[in-house]
């Protein structure tokens, strides 16, 4: 059994707040628009996940944005499904296929969309989303913005031929992946873009900030791991989930495995701290970490609450309902307990350097 004091680190003075913008609630008429969703009840869930997800992550959002990042919302949660149901519906190709035309489309650099002859919903509606955001944000934040869902989808195409091929995936190379297909890097240019961050190359491109950043994000997608965990392994669903990469690299049992997950996500967020503290002075570094720090604290509130991730009681086992629960997994604490971290960190040296330098000490050292 795992032992009940294992919480996610969060340092960061964060209280909940959801927008109370009756524009937030969100309908299916882009969804039904875009022929995205036939089924009507589908498409309100969707709906209702999305809306949940902006009034929550965004919850300051300016009125002249709402639409648009609703439906980039909408969509994205349509893709993930898309993904997840790829391998039940014997569909694994022409998902690859889609998912790779989205890549180009992200990547063509001329200002117009390009012509193409594939007329898939969720190519016509990123093409639609992505004419939109052009039109209204600046043309860095705009070209910040579609390199990260490039990434995002470059991550996806990797997982889907991982879980293709069947074969061991190495934890460091899991990790450098995902920090780029949970979709944080998305959703972190959109708190750039709209609270009128412009984008700062020397910033952005900074050796430390990039460390920052990539702490965040993967601690991000391991939280998105731990509230999706019974969501994707309840179903036929294609599951992708670090619990089950460190369960299999170390070859323990579940319960430890989460565990073990926990640990490197906390040991995750020490390292942030560590960075950001050395950038305490650059006023620039800062503006932009508190979007981090923000992103990463409404996405945990999110997986608490978000109906999407609840386990189907019909399909829970009594083993899973004594690890299991809603309460238990999003527990947090303001303070770092430095534990079991070390064979993760042995096994991972490229992980480390996400977080990892000459003036840390070595991993041995980490007992």
């Amino acid at each position: 059994m795992t032992d009940d004091n294992t919480q996610l680190y969060l340092p960061f003075d964060f209280k909940p707040q959801h927008s109370q913008k009756s524009d937030l609630l969100g309908n299916t008429s882009w969804l039904k628009k875009m022929q995205l969703i036939e089924d009507a009840r589908f498409a309100e869930t969707v709906a209702h996940t999305a809306s949940q997800y902006i009034r929550l992550i965004h919850p300051n959002i300016d009125n002249k944005f709402i639409n648009v990042v609703f439906d980039l919302a909408s969509w994205v949660l349509v893709i993930d499904d898309i993904i997840e149901s790829s391998a039940s519906t014997n569909t694994t190709d022409r998902t690859i296929g889609i998912l790779s035309t989205i890549k180009f489309i992200c990547e063509f650099d001329h200002e117009q969309n390009p012509r193409l002859d594939d007329q898939h919903p969720a190519i016509k509606s990123f093409i639609d989303i992505r004419q939109r955001f052009m039109q209204q944000l600046p043309a860095k934040n705009h070209i910040h913005l579609m390199h990260a869902v490039s990434n995002q989808m470059s991550g996806f195409i990797w997982e889907i031929c991982s879980d293709q091929a069947k074969a061991g995936i190495p934890l460091n190379t899991y990790c450098a992946i995902r920090a780029s297909s949970f979709g944080a890097q998305v959703f972190y240019s959109l708190f750039l873009a709209l609270n009128s961050v412009s984008i700062n190359e020397t910033i952005e491109t900074k050796n430390e900030f990039i460390k920052m950043k990539n702490c965040i994000f993967l601690a991000a997608g391991i939280d998105n791991d731990l509230y999706s965990y019974e969501k994707e392994h309840t179903s036929d669903s294609r599951a992708f989930n670090i619990i089950d990469v460190i369960q299999q690299e170390l070859d323990i049992d579940l319960h430890t495995s989460i565990r073990k997950t926990i640990n490197l996500r906390n040991m995750l967020i020490n390292r942030y701290i560590i960075l950001n503290d050395s950038l305490a002075n650059e006023t620039g570094t800062r503006d932009r970490a508190v979007h981090l720090e923000e992103l990463l604290a409404r996405n945990i509130h999110f997986g608490r609450t978000s109906e999407r991730y609840r386990k189907n009681t019909y399909s829970a086992t009594e083993d899973d309902n004594l690890f299991f629960s809603a309460s238990y997994r999003f527990n947090t604490t303001n303070t770092f307990e430095n534990k079991e971290i070390k064979d993760i960190l042995e096994l991972t040296p490229l992980i480390s350097s996400l977080w990892h330098d000459a003036t840390t000490r070595s991993a041995n050292q980490l007992d």
